[in-house]
């Protein structure tokens, strides 16, 4: 039976990268879904629109790129509901159509309670096939990292692959 893999593209506080990325997705006539959060969208709206042009899936990474599992926050159902929703509507204002109802934390750093909260806004939380913060070490083997995919993907009949794109080196 074939595996099926869906590559996620995490844009976080840049686009750097991002032309590349389309550019290759369109020569292997690939779709892939991109999670953008709410200041990506203001920071680089012409490239948030180039993304839904070339018809790719568009789903949430909330309103910001903050890690929600740090005390910083009281994190409540209203909380998530609304940074969800600021993200919908930057995303709308943005591009006139709407985003799916996929999300994911920033950086995947999460609680089962803030996925709940996300549930319970209509939401379903993605997941990668892997731990993401394998990608922000500079010495990862990627044979190994492949490797690791493949066995996560041997267990399932499918995952989701994680790439980071639009990412400072300064951040998390």
């Amino acid at each position: 039976e074939k595996k099926k893999v869906a590559l996620a593209f995490e844009l976080y506080d840049n686009a750097d990268g991002l032309p590349l990325i389309l550019s290759e997705l369109k020569k292997f006539n690939a779709k892939g879904s991109f999670f953008i959060n709410g200041e990506f969208i203001r920071r680089y709206p012409a490239e948030t629109r180039q993304i839904v042009t070339n018809g790719h899936l568009c789903a949430s990474m909330f309103f910001t790129t903050a890690n929600l599992t740090e005390n910083s926050f009281v994190i409540n159902e209203d909380f998530v509901r609304r940074g969800l929703a600021r993200n919908e509507d930057e995303f709308y204002d943005c591009t006139k159509t709407e985003l799916t109802l996929f999300w994911h934390a920033p950086y995947y750093d999460t609680t089962p309670d803030i996925i709940t909260y996300g549930g319970n806004a209509g939401y379903t939380y993605v997941n990668p096939c892997s731990d993401v913060s394998e990608f922000n070490n500079p010495d990862m083997d990627p044979e190994k990292l492949i490797k690791k995919f493949l066995l996560g993907l041997d267990k399932t009949n499918g995952g989701v692959v994680s790439v980071v794109g639009g990412f400072s080196q300064s951040n998390h």
